[in-house]
């Protein structure tokens, strides 16, 4: 009932002095506006949200609804500004959020941070060892705290670390595991980004015809569901990949399939997952004209090439548990 009301304020019905339902309503906006990949509208509503926050009103929601509003909210518009290119921005209220939850010292807050933050942003930052480190943290804090729905997540995220750290067998059948463990709970929210991790691993281990089913299911659950949009341009990079190694597509073909993949980031207004697709189109080559406009578009996108180094400028010890 107080979820239905905080949207009702959104609305601007009677209910808008009711200001723990606003932010929740805004944050539920945010929410659902980031899985459909409008970024623009989600950061638009999850900065309202947090303008509606309040310390001692937040400590009591806390403990109603089984979450921080505030965390939740804080790590909900990391993840966004990060897909924005905002990524300065993105690590500043990311680090906030690490370290309320270090004072919180609350188990669901905590992996809600440590999966948007700790998963999604150090993983597509390239900063290993961070995930690495919030992946074990979240999966001891699941299994400490007995925490099932969490759990997929954290043992996605820590083999898609391993994976980034050379460890390509490990991290795959982590997160086969991570796979296996979505689908007995029948879970669909952010499952398109784990599965394309996934399958791009699975490419790298020569396990092609596996990769090539994974990242259809991946396709398949952003398209049909509508969750995870924000991670489409990814998943298409992947498929792209995959269909180039198993010779479905010449080199050509994939070059021109990494440009499409770019131009829907672009789209998007995601120079992150823009970049991504276009570092992938330069590599595959063999189409000087797209590989002289990804070069150029590339040039303009110069400040996310130390993404890595920006990570630890930032967060620096922010997520080591006190």
């Amino acid at each position: 009932m107080l979820l239905v009301r905080g949207l009702d304020c959104v609305d601007g019905t009677p209910q808008m002095r009711y200001d723990a339902g606003r932010a929740i309503g805004h944050r539920l906006q945010g929410m659902l506006a980031l899985g459909r990949g409008a970024l623009v509208e989600a950061k638009t509503h999850l900065e309202r949200s947090m303008s509606l926050a309040d310390a001692d009103r937040d400590s009591s929601s806390t403990q109603i609804f089984g979450q921080n509003p505030l965390v939740h909210t804080q790590a909900l518009l990391c993840q966004t500004l990060f897909c924005l290119g905002d990524v300065k921005a993105a690590l500043r209220i990311g680090r906030e959020a690490l370290m309320a939850v270090d004072e919180l010292r609350h188990p669901h807050s905590t992996a809600i941070a440590l999966g948007y933050i700790g998963g999604n942003v150090f993983g597509y930052c390239g900063a290993t060892q961070h995930l690495l480190r919030a992946s074990r943290r979240m999966l001891a804090l699941c299994d400490q705290h007995d925490l099932p729905g969490f759990r997929p997540h954290a043992l996605g995220f820590l083999g898609w670390g391993l994976t980034q750290a050379g460890e390509l067998a490990e991290g795959v059948a982590m997160m086969e595991s991570a796979a296996k463990g979505f689908d007995a709970m029948e879970y669909t929210l952010g499952v398109g980004a784990h599965l394309a991790n996934l399958a791009d691993a699975l490419r790298r281990l020569g396990r092609l015809d596996d990769a090539k089913a994974v990242s259809a299911r991946a396709i398949d659950i952003v398209r049909n569901c509508g969750v995870s949009v924000w991670s489409e341009p990814e998943i298409l990079r992947v498929d792209a990949l995959i269909k180039r190694d198993l010779g479905q597509d010449s080199r050509k073909g994939a070059a021109d399939r990494l440009w499409r993949a770019a131009e829907d980031a672009r789209r998007m207004g995601s120079p992150v997952f823009e970049r991504r697709c276009l570092v992938s189109l330069i590599e595959v080559g063999r189409d000087p004209e797209i590989e002289r406009k990804a070069h150029e578009r590339l040039g303009a996108l110069h400040h996310l090439d130390r993404l890595p180094a920006l990570v630890e400028s930032i967060i620096a010890d922010a997520h080591a548990p006190a």
